[in-house]
């Protein structure tokens, strides 16, 4: 609804006025002041279509508490879509091609903001397994979309309820938990079979003979799983604050043997205790703060906390909870417990409904960072007006001449 009333009310403003725009250009009076004037008013009205959207809807749905994050998404994506308009209409000469241009520009919007359907079932030539594919993240829906669905579900006040001094929340410990559960159930499991699967090849290789320390030694068979090993046991080490493997250096296809192996076993065996401590720690807190303000909380979750929103953003029902990508294995469940991998300086795309994503090797919440980002494409879209790029692309088409 807002991004179709925004780029309805926009996308005739210059087109009325290119008359006048052709005067005010010869007598060169400012385009920026025409402009801003036209923005102006345009902030103001999708601000009210926003504001009254909201507090006529969210009563109606049963939302509560969330009437200033509905109006910044809507309001947002609204406005972005102003800019759009004012760039379709700055661009072409026919009220009648205006608005056929529309709708080809709010389908892929519509279809690409993620609601529709998971990216992750998209055809691997144009998704990622990891991320959000590239083609939806130029969607202004897509961030705004996300935006609203993950601050919903963990900043409406049933989830961000402290439970305790050290200001832990419901949504923080069910993060703990799951992070926890998922590394001990999928993660470990993965990692032991790739361990058993690297023994086994290790020792169906005729190569090893034995060496001068009575261990069979490798001459270059290449192993499958130990690329994957190694990049997991550091990524753990580095996400948990635990020491380091002390033989991450051996997990080469010429240093591999069964002693190490034996290593990755014991290291895997103090990450399955860690995780069920954190697992066990959390939930005892969690159950103990229940039982001691059931009444209360019941009565908060009733009013606050929306199930068939925790199924969109938990998954429950995917069959692949693991994936291997890259020598990599891939969280598929519970992307909304799952906090990226900060990957570099400007490296903040990340997988659908993560909480917070890093941009300047910042840790930012979701909904902040997606509403920025969006406003920051307004900004690119003005000077795309500005400068006309939009008209003078679709004026370069119409001119070339192409031969028979």
């Amino acid at each position: 609804v807002a991004l179709f009333l925004g780029l309805t009310i926009s996308a005739e403003e210059i087109f009325r006025d290119r008359k006048i725009l052709k005067r005010e250009r010869f007598l060169h009076l400012s385009r920026t002041s025409y402009l801003l004037s036209k923005i102006a008013i345009l902030i103001f009205i999708s601000a009210i279509q926003s504001f009254l959207f909201v507090i006529v809807a969210n009563p109606i749905l049963g939302i509560k508490g969330m009437y200033f994050h509905y109006w910044v998404a809507l309001f947002t994506t609204s406005f972005c879509a102003n800019m759009l308009g004012l760039n379709v209409s700055a661009s072409f000469n026919s009220a009648i091609t205006i608005y056929i241009v529309i709708p080809i520009l709010i389908i892929p919007m519509m279809v690409l903001s993620g609601a529709m359907f998971p990216f992750d079932k998209l055809n691997r030539q144009i998704g990622n397994i990891d991320k959000v594919p590239a083609i939806a993240e130029l969607m202004p829906t897509r961030w705004t979309y996300e935006a609203l669905i993950v601050s919903q579900f963990k900043d409406n006040k049933y989830s961000k309820l402290e439970y305790n001094k050290d200001k832990e929340t419901y949504y923080l410990l069910e993060k703990k938990i799951s992070e926890a559960e998922f590394n001990k159930v999928y993660r470990i499991k993965e990692l032991r079979q790739a361990l058993e699967t690297s023994l086994s090849e290790y020792r169906s290789n005729p190569e090893n003979t034995g060496s001068k320390e009575g261990l069979p030694k490798n001459t270059g068979h290449q192993f499958s799983k130990l690329e994957l090993l190694k990049n997991e046991l550091g990524k753990m080490s580095l996400s948990f604050n635990v020491p380091d493997f002390k033989h991450i250096d051996d997990l080469t296809p010429d240093k591999f043997n069964p002693v190490v192996a034996d290593s990755v076993s014991k290291y895997l065996d103090r990450f399955d205790k860690l995780f069920s401590k954190i697992s066990n720690a959390a939930s005892d807190r969690r159950d103990w703060f229940y039982n001691m303000n059931a009444i209360k909380l019941k009565k908060l979750e009733n009013d606050y906390f929306n199930y068939k929103l925790l199924e969109i953003v938990t998954k429950p029902y995917e069959r692949k909870k693991i994936l291997l990508y890259n020598n990599l294995l891939v969280q598929n469940t519970d992307p909304i417990y799952l906090d990226p991998v900060n990957k570099g300086f400007l490296s903040f795309r990340t997988h659908f409904y993560a909480p917070s994503k890093y941009i300047f090797g910042v840790k930012i919440d979701t909904f902040t960072f997606n509403i920025l980002l969006v406003l920051l494409s307004t900004i690119l879209l003005y000077l795309t007006l500005y400068y006309e790029v939009l008209g003078k692309t679709v004026q370069l088409f119409s001119n070339l001449n192409f031969r028979k």
